[in-house]
């Protein structure tokens, strides 16, 4: 459902400001199988209870503000799709040792970019030898919401028109969206990194991803709030490995602490 034009102003100029300066409960998501550096294989041991659909909620701005803490069960209901910092979601634990993502709600797969979300076959069930793109996997799983994460891998250069990446990236949603309509999708902005990757562009894209949102009934978490360093434009210090690119622990639980306080239910 799109949102009226004047959201549409404002969403943008939310998103320019901090980058410069309901469905019926369910199971968890079922078991995978695959190490946390495999593509994502996954393995579900047991069904999901379908959630029933409901329209996109046009009360709650298309980039997301903050609410109060949503608790573990928030988490644990949504299903984390992305590259290879959603697999480091897998890879770190929260202060009382619990994994913040487990293969039971996690489609983290290396080096991918948005143009693969409706071709790459990435993902294996338990007991089944065939190879799922992820729209196909989702369907499998029938997630709550999801969170999803692309851009790092399609980035490149200085030019700050996103036009084919936001083409890509529409296309994977829509396909997702049409083998799972019932699960709430929020697009996790690009993160920063501390490599040559000029910013600008980060930001281009990460303002594009707020119009496709806006434009397509999505919702925005801007995690450039609490990711960067708005003293250089950079991710903050100590937030990524030695490579410059992949988070941290410390961004790690900085980001689950911003999903929990910027939550959609």
């Amino acid at each position: 459902m799109k949102c009226p034009n004047w959201g549409k102003i404002l969403a943008a100029a939310a998103l320019c400001a901090a980058l410069c300066a309901c469905s019926k409960p369910q199971d968890v998501l079922p078991d995978h199988t695959a190490t946390p550096e495999a593509s994502a294989t996954v393995a579900p041991t047991a069904a999901v209870v379908q959630a029933t659909a409901t329209p996109t909620d046009t009360t709650v701005p298309t980039i997301l503000p903050q609410t109060a803490d949503a608790g573990r069960s928030y988490v644990d209901d949504t299903l984390f799709i992305g590259d290879s910092n959603t697999v480091r979601y897998t890879m770190y634990a929260d202060d009382t040792g619990t994994a913040f993502s487990t293969l039971k709600n996690n489609i983290g797969v290396v080096s991918m970019g948005a143009g693969s979300i409706t071709t790459l076959k990435c993902e294996k069930f338990k007991g089944d030898s065939t190879l799922y793109t992820i729209p196909d996997a989702v369907a499998k799983l029938q997630p709550k919401r999801i969170i999803i994460g692309f851009g790092s891998n399609n980035l490149g250069g200085s030019s700050t028109d996103a036009t084919k990446f936001i083409a890509q990236y529409r296309e994977g949603l829509a396909a997702i969206t049409k083998a799972w309509p019932y699960a709430d999708i929020i697009v996790s902005a690009i993160p920063r990194d501390n490599t040559n990757l000029t910013m600008t562009q980060v930001d281009a894209y990460n303002a594009a991803l707020v119009t496709m949102c806006e434009e397509d009934g999505y919702k925005f978490l801007n995690t450039a709030e609490v990711l960067r360093d708005d003293a250089t434009g950079w991710a903050k210090k100590d937030y990524t490995l030695s490579d410059g690119v992949h988070l941290s622990k410390e961004a790690v639980t900085a980001y689950f602490t911003y999903v929990r306080t910027h939550a959609y239910v």
